[in-house]
């Protein structure tokens, strides 16, 4: 038999399986379930291949078979729960329960990526500035300024892009009313007007809004993206109040990207009293990036706090 392999050009994105796997894994078990249960197939097979195996061998590995898929579909489960893909979990299931393998090592490269990257990703958004935000809008609408009652009353309507433009229009403007808005913006029905909402309080610094993305970050339905970017803004709105449910946060059983948001969110807020944690979490994580961004936002407590009392010994 031919040997099948993934079209050459044709990649897998990590969203997708390729095809070729499809048609090579439910061929086959449908093949070998032809030939456990047909005696017309396997009389066939016998006269044309080999009849080596009988057909109570090839019953018993399907049944093996089988079960691998089922053990892997359940591990892929886990796997996304403790990633926080909950909302991925049933597509897992039944992807690898048909698939196997190819199914689970997709999910892996998934994870990988995202503990590797996404908190690099993470950490360069934190970084991104308030005012740079508010060039490109400004780039964006060439000075148009709207009043922030009209901005409001774009967040009514039915059309969630107009929604999400007026989110990024409230976020751009320097009226501390449109905190108020852009906090109720947090309850809207599209996911991406919340996250954007998300963005522009931290972008404003609005510590007005910190007690409530508090309240988001544990919330059941906000998945690992969403937890993510709650806690970026609430490293760039400074407010100490976070700091203790940050500390709270990373004792949790929590995918790396978002433990690793939370380091570097308590690096931020320059908290002294995060500093057990983060020198625990650089000594000790099993993940060297995680180490890695511990021992830096421990450094970076340590260099603020060290700068104060000479500060105040200069008075």
């Amino acid at each position: 038999m031919s040997k099948v392999s993934v079209p050459q050009g044709e990649t897998e994105s990590l969203d997708r399986l390729h095809l070729g796997w499809w048609v090579v894994v439910l061929g086959g078990t449908a093949v070998l379930a032809l030939l456990a249960f047909s005696t017309g197939a396997y009389a066939v097979w016998c006269q044309w291949v080999s009849p080596v195996l009988t057909q109570t061998h090839l019953r018993a590995l399907l049944m093996i078979a089988v079960a691998g898929h089922i053990a892997e579909a359940v591990y892929a489960v886990w796997l996304a729960q403790r990633a926080g893909l909950q909302n991925q979990a049933a597509v897992l299931f039944v992807r690898t329960l048909a698939v196997g393998f190819p199914s689970l090592r997709l999910l892996r490269r998934q994870l990988e990526r995202m503990s590797l990257l996404v908190v690099t990703g993470v950490i360069l958004l934190a970084g991104t500035s308030s005012a740079q935000m508010n060039h490109s809008y400004r780039q964006q609408n060439r000075g148009i300024q709207v009043p922030t009652d009209e901005l409001a009353k774009q967040l009514s309507s039915p059309d969630p892009s107009k929604r999400l433009q007026a989110v990024k229009a409230l976020g751009s403007s320097k009226d501390s009313k449109a905190i108020e808005y852009l906090i109720k913006a947090l309850a809207d029905s599209d996911v991406r007007v919340q996250a954007k909402a998300v963005q522009m309080l931290g972008d404003m610094r609005a510590t007005e809004s910190t007690q409530i993305l508090l309240q988001r970050l544990v919330l059941r339905t906000s998945d690992a993206n969403m937890k993510q970017l709650i806690i970026v803004s609430l490293g760039k709105i400074g407010d100490p109040s976070a700091v203790r449910p940050l500390i709270e946060l990373l004792q949790q059983d929590l995918d790396a990207a978002t433990r690793g948001t939370a380091i570097f969110a308590l690096g931020e807020l320059g908290a002294p009293e995060a500093l057990d944690v983060l020198d625990r979490i650089a000594q000790t994580d099993s993940d060297p990036t995680l180490r890695r961004v511990a021992s830096e936002a421990k450094s970076k407590v340590e260099s603020r706090h060290d700068t104060l009392p000479r500060a105040s010994g200069t008075k």
